[in-house]
């Protein structure tokens, strides 16, 4: 199976994911009106938060055949140019996931990131705040305004 447990681990050795999700779980959404490949920008900031960030990347093609996932670590090559290629990626993408820790909550890279997904939410976009040993209660506006969901089985497959 495809999940992250054990994907995601701390220096200690310790998991910090646990039963997220795995493509048995998930059901892949149809929309036959869509003839390009959908985007997932997720966004990061943090040992930890990358490590999530790549984990729910490395899943979705395994899942979700028509969909695109954008990690800042793994989707940019060497030498190009990182900032118009996260911008374009934002000006396009019409889901997000925003991993989110206790050590990111104030980063701004996090926050400019999730501003400017959330500009293009619309009645088909979505923003996911998606949290790691934290609580919704934990987070502040802007990014407390979006339904946040916990970095589990339960909140990966709220995300579907």
């Amino acid at each position: 199976t495809y999940c992250c447990v054990d994907v995601v681990e701390r220096d200690e050795g310790e998991s910090v994911m646990s039963n997220m999700a795995g493509p048995n779980d998930l059901t892949r959404k149809e929309d036959s009106s869509e003839s390009r490949k959908q985007g997932v920008f997720i966004s990061w900031s943090g040992e930890v938060s990358r490590r999530i960030a790549e984990a729910v990347s490395s899943i979705i093609p395994n899942v979700f055949q028509d969909v695109v996932a954008f990690v800042s670590s793994n989707s940019i090559d060497a030498g190009a140019d990182w900032f118009g290629r996260i911008m374009t990626e934002l000006s396009t993408t019409e889901f997000g996931v925003v991993c989110l820790t206790g050590d990111n909550l104030n980063e701004r890279w996090v926050h400019f990131e999730a501003g400017a997904l959330a500009k293009r939410i619309t009645d088909r976009t979505r923003l996911v705040p998606f949290l790691h040993n934290i609580e919704p209660s934990d987070i502040s506006p802007p990014l407390s305004l979006y339904h946040a969901v916990a970095v589990n089985k339960a909140g990966t497959l709220t995300m579907r």
